[in-house]
């Protein structure tokens, strides 16, 4: 498999996304973004790849998941998805509902926005 198409797996916290950035680096595999499952996980990705001494986004660009507020005073400021969590929650319950009723279930669109920040880039080659 190519390094290029690997999905890691890890906790869902800041400690998950460090160690496994960090693991990815240590093995000589440069990506040029990583996208995380939460902005939290995000925090652990920047950490380790700081670590490295590499940049953000010079190097390596980074995107989570929730728009939690501290992602705009991270360094550099998060880029990531912004999702109205109260729909997540709405959508959810409906369709555990229409399960326990036995209707079939239904596809749900939820509203996203891309909050572009400063941690996305062109990456350089490292």
């Amino acid at each position: 498999m190519s390094p290029y198409n690997y999905l890691w797996e890890c906790t869902g916290i800041a400690d998950g996304g460090y160690k496994s950035t960090k693991a990815i680096l240590q093995a000589g595999y440069h990506p040029t973004a990583i996208v995380a499952c939460n902005d939290m996980m995000a925090m652990g990705v920047m950490r380790a790849i700081h670590e490295q001494g590499l940049l953000i986004p010079g190097d390596i660009s980074v995107i989570g998941f929730d728009d939690i507020a501290i992602s705009k005073l991270m360094t550099p400021p998060l880029s990531t998805i912004s999702v109205v969590k109260s729909g997540i929650s709405h959508a959810a319950f409906s369709m555990v509902m229409d399960m326990i009723d036995g209707k079939p279930g239904n596809e749900v669109a939820i509203k996203a926005e891309f909050m572009e920040r400063e941690s996305i880039g062109i990456a350089s080659a490292i």
